[in-house]
């Protein structure tokens, strides 16, 4: 059995820790910025509590849609969320990527929010759950491309936050 790797990465924006947090927590607001620069999102349901689902669909600039969801392990306002992701059908019911059906089933996803002199450093990782060595692999693999889908939902997140506030 492969040991499973974490994937992790961070972003430092210059804003207070408040005005990330709620861009993660916010409907609204997650509609604004969550997801690839060419996609748009709509949030069925959030609920921010230990086992609430955020459940959402995100539409491609090619009109296609899929389905995710994260279920909360963890929420400690302004400090830390702490979910499992997965993809999902239109009713929540978790189901494989519809594009990779080697990738994990389930992913524990945490992030964290600190400040430092009125900046805020998120740092976000994630591992597979209850998946395979073939699975673990198609992870790891993918870090890459993790990282850039990460860096473009971060991207649309700064220039909501230099919209809301200071």
């Amino acid at each position: 059995m492969l040991e499973l790797q974490e994937f992790s990465t961070s972003r430092n924006f210059n804003v207070r820790k408040y005005l990330v947090y709620r861009a993660w927590t916010d409907a609204a607001e997650l509609e604004q910025w969550w997801g690839p620069k060419a996609s748009t999102l709509k949030v069925l349901k959030l609920e921010l509590r230990q086992g609430g689902l955020f459940h959402f669909c995100m539409k491609a600039s090619d009109g296609s849609e899929s389905w995710g969801k994260f279920v909360f392990n963890e929420v400690i306002p302004g400090e830390t969320l702490s979910f499992i992701a997965s993809f999902s059908d239109a009713s929540g019911n978790t189901v494989r990527n519809p594009v990779n059906d080697i990738w994990p089933l389930e992913v524990l996803n945490t992030v964290l929010f600190s400040e430092r002199e009125g900046n805020t450093v998120l740092k976000i990782s994630g591992k597979p759950l209850h998946a395979t060595d073939e699975e673990c692999m198609a992870f790891y693999n993918a870090s890459e491309y993790l990282k850039e889908e990460f860096d473009s939902s971060f991207e649309r997140l700064e220039v909501l936050l230099s919209k809301t506030g200071v």
